[in-house]
């Protein structure tokens, strides 16, 4: 039985290239007119980051196997429906011939523009396995027997009235159609207060929403849910979503084919020895897919990565004739997330301790624009302090083939509400770069990528240490908050100069960009980096001036302060005022960026 089956039904939005109303089109049709369209277009970015891991993971299986005529590699073994039965073994081959089989398959994929027909063939061979509410197959979902295998059984849900699912028979969690719908999250405890439909609406879903928000909610799901397939006790970190945990990272083209170009790797390039056989999620026969997960085997190919579940998932098949939805899902173990080189698409915190070579994902900051985090994005992987996203070393190898433009670098990501016990997502964390492609790839010691992190080094440092200092001083001359004898700030006060220094950044923030994307490789690095300077100063000083003339006759009459004596001496008495502060301020700034 299969009543939604993906490779037919629209149901991935896109938009047009001609920048028109945004439409649904089917798994086959995107990778056959892909160059058509400008972009994914569903209803949240960390949707589309979802959706498209799930076309990579395609695009991926396939060309590690085909080249683009549509003809196997002969050192790949395939079975009737095209799924790899062996491992490429580099020692088997002639040196380099893997990388280079790849990389002219790339190439060639990239000349002509347009996905072959091998793509719609070997989804065709996997027909069986796109079905949504297919009994045997259910796409992305398990079935009652899965559940049951585990000895977990059904029981009624025991909300109160007038809960309108009470009494629903469930395995684990009923998960609501307006909880799944991330633009509503509501859960069955707490109501929506600014909900884009009316309460009659909120779990209505037609099945192509459903697939696209069954596609995000197994990579940001949170940890509200409490059914598991173990009892209390077990060891197991259970899987709020890998999605959720990674700070992602994906660069876009001028049209979707190029997007979806620009991300593919084809020979990973940290493992190039490991990782060529892939294996996505629908590739495993029943319910193994669960059985691995459950084990705790982590991921070892890209296409099993961009894959993976955060739930075990069914959809009861009656609400087919129901408009209302509800999921039953039960938590399976998380991705280890320590040296998970794996993934390609994300940012790596730096490591803690002087020599630990340890590397972990590190999520983007809240209201921080992805240019602070310049260094993280685009430092060398040779750095023994820091790992770039493996996206970016793929883009090293094809910026011959791709020409010089100019490069849209995604950053994506998902805020929770803070609490451990739900990890509810409450936002999601969107910027984008547009950067010259020789600056996201100069790596030379004097290159563009080190020069213009020196630059966001600078601009850290004159908001975090000399604005900062200042706004400190002008709290503590409007008696804003308070200071104890050791120096800590209390709430009010940190609120204070934590929302100033925002705003210096916000201010920052548009002629920075603006800058940076003016930047050409032909540039004389020394006068760019002085431009910015020169600007830097310019808005830092105009903001500090501006604070200073709004300041009352009691900022400027000031107080008498006492200060930290210096060693071996007693306290010290100040008066400080708003006027002192500022030529403070001034002095301090001349002194990092000195007038030329």
């Amino acid at each position: 039985m299969g009543r939604f089956n993906l490779l037919d039904e629209p149901w991935i939005a896109v938009m047009p290239a001609d920048g028109g109303r945004a439409e649904t089109v089917s798994l086959l049709t995107l990778f056959r007119e892909a160059h058509r369209y400008q972009r994914l277009a569903g209803e949240m970015v960390t949707q589309d980051f979802a959706v498209l891991r799930l076309l990579l993971a395609v695009l991926t299986t396939v060309f590690t196997r085909f080249d683009v005529d549509g003809e196997s590699y002969p050192f790949v073994e395939l079975d009737e429906r095209d799924r790899q039965t062996n491992d490429v073994d580099e020692d088997d081959l002639e040196e380099d011939e893997y990388e280079e089989t790849m990389a002219a398959t790339w190439e060639t994929l990239w000349r002509r523009g347009r996905f072959p027909e091998i793509v719609t063939a070997y989804l065709e061979k996997w027909r069986d396995r796109f079905d949504l509410f297919d009994e045997t197959y259910p796409f992305y979902q398990v079935r009652e027997e899965d559940f049951e295998r585990y000895g977990l059984k059904k029981k009624k849900d025991d909300k109160e009235p007038p809960d309108k699912w009470k009494g629903t028979e469930k395995y684990g969690t009923l998960f609501t159609g307006s909880n799944m719908n991330r633009l509503i999250s509501e859960s069955r405890n707490k109501k929506a207060l600014f909900s884009p439909k009316n309460d009659l609406e909120k779990d209505v879903m037609d099945s192509a929403e459903l697939a696209r928000w069954l596609m995000m909610l197994q990579g940001y799901v949170g940890t509200g849910d409490k059914g598991k397939f173990r009892k209390k006790g077990s060891e197991e970190t259970w899987s709020k979503g890998w999605l959720y945990d990674i700070g992602g990272i994906c660069m876009a083209g001028d049209n979707l084919f190029e997007t979806l170009m620009m991300n593919l790797v084809l020979c990973h390039p940290e493992e190039k020895d490991v990782w060529h056989r892939q294996r996505p999620c629908w590739e495993f026969e029943i319910g193994a897919f669960l059985d691995k997960l459950l084990r705790g085997e982590q991921p070892d190919n890209l296409a099993e990565l961009y894959t993976n579940w955060a739930r075990a998932i069914r959809i009861d098949l009656k609400t087919q004739a129901s408009a209302d939805i509800w999921l039953d899902m039960v938590k399976v173990p998380e991705i280890i997330h320590e040296e998970q080189v794996l993934e390609l698409m994300t940012l790596w915190k730096t490591p803690p301790k002087k020599g630990d070579q340890t590397c972990s994902p590190r999520k983007h900051t809240p209201e921080q624009a992805m240019w602070r985090s310049f260094g993280l994005i685009t430092l060398n992987k040779a750095s023994d302090k820091q790992r770039r996203p493996g996206i970016l070393d793929q883009y090293d190898a094809i910026r011959d083939l791709v020409g010089n433009r100019i490069v849209h670098l995604w950053a994506v990501s998902m805020r929770d509400d803070g609490d451990p016990r739900s990890r509810a997502p409450v936002d999601e964390i969107v910027d984008v770069l547009n950067l010259n492609e020789m600056v996201v790839t100069d790596q030379s010691e004097d290159g563009w990528c080190v020069r213009i992190n020196e630059a966001v080094a600078i601009t850290k440092k004159v908001v975090e240490q000399v604005y900062r200092t200042y706004i400190q001083e002008v709290a503590a001359v409007r008696k804003i908050g308070r200071e104890d004898s050791k120096g800590r700030l209390d709430a009010i006060r940190k609120a204070y100069i934590e929302s100033k220094k925002e705003d210096m950044y916000a201010e920052i923030d548009r002629p920075f960009r603006d800058w940076l994307e003016a930047i050409r490789p032909e540039d004389d690095k020394d006068a760019q980096i002085k431009i910015w300077k020169e600007s830097l100063k310019r808005l830092v000083s105009w903001q500090a001036r501006q604070i200073l003339e709004s300041g009352s006759h009691l900022d400027y009459a000031g107080h008498t302060i006492e200060i930290k004596g210096k060693k071996g001496k007693d306290k010290e008495s100040r008066v400080i005022n708003i006027a002192t502060a500022y030529n403070r301020f001034c002095a301090k700034l001349n002194q990092l960026i000195p007038y030329s």
